[in-house]
Protein backbone atom coordinates (compact mmCIF):
# COMPACT_ATOMS: atom_id res chain seq x y z
CA UNK A 1 0.00 0.00 0.00
CA UNK A 2 0.90 3.77 -0.26
CA UNK A 3 1.96 3.52 3.40
CA UNK A 4 4.84 1.12 3.11
CA UNK A 5 5.61 2.91 -0.40
CA UNK A 6 6.45 6.26 1.61
CA UNK A 7 8.21 4.70 3.85
CA UNK A 8 10.42 2.43 1.46
CA UNK A 9 11.31 5.85 -0.34
CA UNK A 10 11.28 8.73 1.96
CA UNK A 11 11.28 6.84 5.55
CA UNK A 12 14.73 6.75 7.83
CA UNK A 13 16.96 4.75 5.34
CA UNK A 14 14.99 4.65 2.50
CA UNK A 15 15.66 4.15 -0.78
CA UNK A 16 16.12 8.12 -1.28
CA UNK A 17 18.14 8.11 2.21
CA UNK A 18 20.53 5.72 0.80
CA UNK A 19 21.22 7.42 -2.55
CA UNK A 20 22.23 10.17 -1.01
CA UNK A 21 24.58 8.55 1.88
CA UNK A 22 25.98 6.69 -0.72
CA UNK A 23 26.91 9.43 -3.12
CA UNK A 24 28.16 11.39 0.10
CA UNK A 25 30.03 8.63 1.21
CA UNK A 26 32.11 8.79 -2.15
CA UNK A 27 30.01 10.07 -5.49
CA UNK A 28 33.27 9.19 -7.73
CA UNK A 29 33.07 5.29 -7.05
CA UNK A 30 32.13 3.46 -9.88
CA UNK A 31 30.36 0.57 -7.80
CA UNK A 32 28.82 3.06 -5.91
CA UNK A 33 27.11 4.87 -8.62
CA UNK A 34 25.59 1.58 -10.29
CA UNK A 35 24.40 0.97 -6.72
CA UNK A 36 22.54 4.33 -6.59
CA UNK A 37 21.46 3.04 -10.45
CA UNK A 38 19.96 0.36 -9.38
CA UNK A 39 18.10 1.71 -6.45
CA UNK A 40 16.40 4.36 -8.47
CA UNK A 41 15.34 1.55 -10.72
CA UNK A 42 13.88 -0.05 -7.48
CA UNK A 43 11.90 3.74 -6.58
CA UNK A 44 10.60 3.55 -9.78
CA UNK A 45 9.26 -0.27 -10.16
CA UNK A 46 7.88 0.37 -6.97
CA UNK A 47 6.69 3.37 -8.08
CA UNK A 48 4.84 2.06 -11.13
CA UNK A 49 3.39 -1.23 -9.05
CA UNK A 50 1.38 1.70 -6.71
CA UNK A 51 -2.40 0.96 -7.02
CA UNK A 52 -3.21 4.52 -6.79
CA UNK A 53 -0.90 5.04 -9.76
CA UNK A 54 -1.79 2.35 -12.47
CA UNK A 55 -3.88 -1.22 -12.77
CA UNK A 56 -1.62 -4.06 -15.15
CA UNK A 57 -3.65 -7.27 -15.54
CA UNK A 58 -0.97 -10.05 -16.45
CA UNK A 59 -3.03 -13.17 -18.08
CA UNK A 60 -1.20 -15.99 -16.27
CA UNK A 61 -1.93 -18.53 -19.23
CA UNK A 62 0.43 -16.26 -21.16
CA UNK A 63 3.02 -16.47 -18.97
CA UNK A 64 4.24 -12.80 -18.14
CA UNK A 65 2.80 -11.14 -20.76
CA UNK A 66 0.69 -8.01 -19.71
CA UNK A 67 -2.72 -8.34 -20.81
CA UNK A 68 -4.39 -4.81 -20.24
CA UNK A 69 -2.84 -1.74 -18.47
CA UNK A 70 -4.74 1.85 -17.39
CA UNK A 71 -3.33 4.71 -15.30
CA UNK A 72 -4.66 6.65 -12.55
CA UNK A 73 -4.72 10.42 -14.37
CA UNK A 74 -4.04 13.53 -12.50
CA UNK A 75 -6.77 15.37 -12.89
CA UNK A 76 -8.97 12.38 -11.17
CA UNK A 77 -10.30 11.90 -14.48
CA UNK A 78 -10.58 7.96 -13.55
CA UNK A 79 -8.39 5.41 -15.10
CA UNK A 80 -7.03 6.00 -18.55
CA UNK A 81 -6.71 2.87 -20.79
CA UNK A 82 -3.37 2.09 -22.35
CA UNK A 83 -2.97 -1.41 -23.69
CA UNK A 84 -5.68 -3.96 -24.07
CA UNK A 85 -5.33 -7.74 -25.31
CA UNK A 86 -6.89 -8.62 -28.46
CA UNK A 87 -7.33 -12.11 -29.98
CA UNK A 88 -4.43 -13.86 -31.88
CA UNK A 89 -1.74 -11.95 -30.34
CA UNK A 90 -2.96 -9.05 -31.02
CA UNK A 91 -2.94 -5.88 -28.62
CA UNK A 92 -5.00 -2.19 -28.72
CA UNK A 93 -2.49 0.18 -27.66
CA UNK A 94 -1.53 3.93 -27.53
CA UNK A 95 2.12 2.97 -27.75
CA UNK A 96 4.63 0.84 -28.98
CA UNK A 97 7.99 -0.09 -28.41
CA UNK A 98 10.78 1.07 -30.99
CA UNK A 99 13.78 -1.74 -31.32
CA UNK A 100 17.32 -1.28 -32.51
CA UNK A 101 20.58 -1.05 -30.36
CA UNK A 102 21.80 1.42 -28.11
CA UNK A 103 25.20 3.11 -29.92
CA UNK A 104 27.01 1.06 -27.03
CA UNK A 105 25.98 -2.29 -27.59
CA UNK A 106 28.47 -5.37 -28.54
CA UNK A 107 28.38 -6.29 -32.34
CA UNK A 108 26.46 -9.24 -31.30
CA UNK A 109 24.26 -7.86 -28.67
CA UNK A 110 20.26 -8.47 -29.71
CA UNK A 111 18.26 -5.51 -30.86
CA UNK A 112 16.19 -4.50 -27.84
CA UNK A 113 13.46 -1.82 -26.74
CA UNK A 114 15.35 1.87 -27.40
CA UNK A 115 12.49 4.13 -27.42
CA UNK A 116 8.57 4.00 -28.12
CA UNK A 117 6.18 6.03 -30.91
CA UNK A 118 3.39 7.24 -29.16
CA UNK A 119 -0.47 6.88 -31.36
CA UNK A 120 -2.73 9.45 -31.88
CA UNK A 121 -5.21 6.83 -31.34
CA UNK A 122 -5.30 3.42 -30.10
CA UNK A 123 -4.16 1.07 -33.45
CA UNK A 124 -3.83 -2.36 -33.09
CA UNK A 125 -0.50 -3.91 -33.29
CA UNK A 126 1.23 -7.32 -32.62
CA UNK A 127 1.42 -7.98 -29.28
CA UNK A 128 4.22 -7.10 -27.15
CA UNK A 129 7.06 -9.69 -27.12
CA UNK A 130 6.80 -11.68 -23.72
CA UNK A 131 9.43 -11.46 -21.12
CA UNK A 132 9.21 -9.53 -17.51
CA UNK A 133 12.09 -7.49 -19.40
CA UNK A 134 9.67 -6.07 -21.57
CA UNK A 135 6.27 -6.28 -19.39
CA UNK A 136 8.14 -3.55 -16.41
CA UNK A 137 9.26 -1.18 -19.15
CA UNK A 138 5.61 -0.96 -20.71
CA UNK A 139 4.38 -0.63 -17.44
CA UNK A 140 7.08 2.26 -16.81
CA UNK A 141 5.97 3.99 -19.89
CA UNK A 142 2.41 3.84 -19.54
CA UNK A 143 2.56 5.26 -16.11
CA UNK A 144 5.39 8.03 -16.94
CA UNK A 145 4.41 9.03 -20.07
CA UNK A 146 0.52 8.77 -19.76
CA UNK A 147 0.26 9.94 -16.18
CA UNK A 148 3.08 11.67 -15.20
CA UNK A 149 4.02 13.95 -18.62
CA UNK A 150 7.40 12.88 -18.18
CA UNK A 151 9.06 14.33 -21.58
CA UNK A 152 9.55 11.21 -24.37
CA UNK A 153 13.45 12.02 -24.07
CA UNK A 154 13.52 11.64 -20.63
CA UNK A 155 11.59 8.53 -21.13
CA UNK A 156 14.34 7.52 -23.61
CA UNK A 157 16.95 8.34 -21.49
CA UNK A 158 15.43 5.75 -18.57
CA UNK A 159 15.31 3.08 -21.19
CA UNK A 160 19.03 3.73 -22.28
CA UNK A 161 19.90 3.78 -18.12
CA UNK A 162 17.99 0.17 -18.00
CA UNK A 163 19.43 -1.78 -20.60
CA UNK A 164 22.83 -0.17 -19.03
CA UNK A 165 21.66 -1.42 -15.39
CA UNK A 166 20.74 -5.02 -16.58
CA UNK A 167 23.57 -5.37 -18.73
CA UNK A 168 26.30 -3.62 -17.23
CA UNK A 169 25.30 -2.73 -13.24
CA UNK A 170 23.50 -5.59 -12.07
CA UNK A 171 25.46 -7.89 -14.02
CA UNK A 172 28.26 -7.37 -16.83
CA UNK A 173 26.60 -9.23 -19.31
CA UNK A 174 28.96 -8.36 -22.20
CA UNK A 175 27.17 -7.09 -24.67
CA UNK A 176 27.97 -3.34 -23.71
CA UNK A 177 31.77 -2.54 -25.75
CA UNK A 178 34.45 -2.00 -24.20
CA UNK A 179 35.31 1.51 -23.25
CA UNK A 180 31.71 2.58 -23.22
CA UNK A 181 31.66 6.02 -20.97
CA UNK A 182 30.63 4.96 -17.72
CA UNK A 183 26.94 6.11 -15.97
CA UNK A 184 27.94 9.40 -13.69
CA UNK A 185 26.55 11.10 -10.89
CA UNK A 186 24.74 13.05 -13.63
CA UNK A 187 22.76 10.43 -14.07
CA UNK A 188 21.77 10.03 -10.27
CA UNK A 189 20.70 13.92 -10.92
CA UNK A 190 18.82 13.13 -13.70
CA UNK A 191 16.83 10.58 -11.74
CA UNK A 192 16.49 12.65 -8.80
CA UNK A 193 14.50 15.42 -11.21
CA UNK A 194 12.30 12.54 -12.39
CA UNK A 195 11.28 12.21 -8.75
CA UNK A 196 10.85 15.73 -7.86
CA UNK A 197 8.45 15.86 -11.02
CA UNK A 198 6.38 12.88 -9.74
CA UNK A 199 6.59 12.81 -5.94
CA UNK A 200 6.26 16.80 -5.60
Amino acid sequence: GEKEFENLIFGKNGLLEQIFNLLILDSTSEAIINQCLLLSFQVLENYCDLAIVGSFGSDNSSGSRLSSGSVWTRDGGGPKHIFINQPNQKISTWFELVNDKFDFQSEDANETPVSFKVFDKMEIISSYKSGLDVSSLVKMISVLHFRDNIPQNDIDKIIRLRYYRSNVAAHLTGKIKPGFKKITTENIAFFIQIFTHIFI
